[in-house]
């Protein structure tokens, strides 16, 4: 880990070292985007027509193909950062350029803090800038991670942090209930960013138990602080909901729309083998109908009809499940190249996870619990890259301790045979 008694020529090395990093890997991004500027090649979606409606009303509305009033489609926070760069540089090509720049600079920025990341939980240096040499390359989900339409880049750096904030308890001698405040806020701004981190939080909590399990009514104590600090930040939003939408909503409303998408007749596995004509994003026939009923009561018609069709036909339906979970973990592609690296990837990162825990390391129990945790709610949805891009970086750190692993086993007699063949010459040379 890093500690407070490392030279200062070390941080100061490793503080170049993530400069040079993010440089780079913004550099590689930024280009990319200006290399292949035309956004409407992926239409708007719904957090982008979210966004534009903040930035020229003020409102979260409006998500679908025609207008339908205000939302729960999304949840606020990315909204809110995205609206603000559009009412800066409005909606058109340099709003949506300065959009891009944004989502590039987020995922540089993680990039280099996966460096100070690895060392924090305990992994070796060569791991930790392999790991961020190799981020800066990878690209897992384009249009999400260079074009800024989604919240994922952002997700990223909050999973990071929310690891950090989970190792720092369990850590921990003293279970204070103002870091449980602290603790809380956190989650709760997270929350608002995306569920899927809350569920992420939870994970962690429960993995605590275990940790505290010697002081679990302390513990448990702690984490009703905790709760009730989340749940304070998420009641603003829930009585917004409450008063716009007419049903209290503590996250996002389209449960039902997302699992009909998944599980109906002549549904596909992943987003690129899925028909989206009935989705009330693209349809304006069925985003009319959205608006008619409403937002929740829609939901909730379609979240009905999917679990009638699950009911029908339960072997599809568990051969749909069967295939997100295995496109979440060796995602499909168009390109035979890219996917064979992708699989390579959690191959590797799953040796790596192994090698962790055979070790007993503390940073293979933190990424086994997130790796357990963060990826169920999309084992029931339809895969996405940008579902598993959240995440990503995990499998990055996982796969990069596997050379590191294996390097002084095999690197350092390399480099000797490497050193005694360019001696061989110089020493005949020298004998002649």
């Amino acid at each position: 880990m890093i500690s407070c008694a490392s030279s200062p020529i070390r941080i100061r090395g490793m503080v170049r070292f993530m400069v040079v990093i993010f440089l780079f890997a913004l550099a590689i991004r930024v280009g990319l985007l200006f290399l292949l500027p035309n956004f409407d090649f992926i239409k708007p979606m719904e957090m982008e027509r979210v966004a534009r409606s903040f930035a020229e009303k003020g409102q979260l509305a409006n998500p679908y193909a025609t207008p339908t009033g205000a939302t729960a489609h999304v949840l606020p926070l990315y909204p809110v950062l995205l609206g603000t760069i559009y009412r800066i540089w409005g909606t058109g090509p340099t709003g949506r350029m300065a959009q891009g720049l944004f989502s590039c600079t987020l995922a540089a920025l993680r990039c280099a803090l996966l460096c100070p990341l690895a060392l924090f939980l305990g992994l070796d240096r060569r791991t930790a800038w392999l790991a961020s040499i190799v981020s800066a390359f990878y690209i897992p989900a384009f249009g999400t991670e260079i074009r800024g339409s989604w919240d994922a880049p952002l997700a990223a750096l909050f999973l990071m942090g929310l690891v950090c904030l989970a190792v720092l308890v369990a850590r921990r001698r003293e279970l204070s209930f103002p870091a449980a405040a602290g603790c809380g806020l956190c989650v709760g701004l997270a929350a608002l960013l995306s569920s899927t981190l809350l569920v992420a939080s939870a994970g962690f909590a429960a993995a605590g138990a275990w940790v505290f399990r010697r002081r679990w009514l302390r513990y448990l104590a702690w984490c009703g602080v905790c709760f009730v600090i989340v749940m304070l930040c998420l009641t603003p939003w829930a009585l917004r909901n409450r008063r716009q939408l007419g049903k209290t909503i503590w996250l996002r409303s389209n449960f039902g729309l997302e699992l009909w998408q998944a599980y109906h007749e002549g549904a596909g596995i992943g987003a690129l083998e899925t028909s989206l004509r009935h989705h009330p994003a693209l349809s304006v026939e069925d985003s009319s109908r959205l608006g008619a009923l409403g937002e929740v009561r829609y939901h909730e018609s379609l979240e009905r009809e999917a679990w009638r069709w699950i009911a029908g036909n339960p072997q599809k339906a568990a051969q749909l499940f069967a295939g997100h979970v295995i496109y979440f973990w060796f995602p499909p592609g168009q390109s035979f190249p890219i996917r064979l690296l992708r699989w390579l990837l959690t191959a590797v990162a799953g040796y790596g996870m192994w090698l962790l825990l055979a070790r007993k390391a503390p940073a293979g129990y933190t990424l086994a619990v997130l790796w357990i945790v963060y990826p169920p709610i999309y084992y029931v949805v339809y895969w996405s890259s940008r579902y598993r891009y959240p995440m990503e970086w995990a499998l990055v750190l996982a796969a990069a301790t596997v050379p590191s692993a294996l390097w002084p086993k095999y690197g350092s007699g390399l480099l000797a045979r490497v050193h005694l063949e360019r001696s061989i010459p110089n020493f005949l040379s020298s004998s002649a």
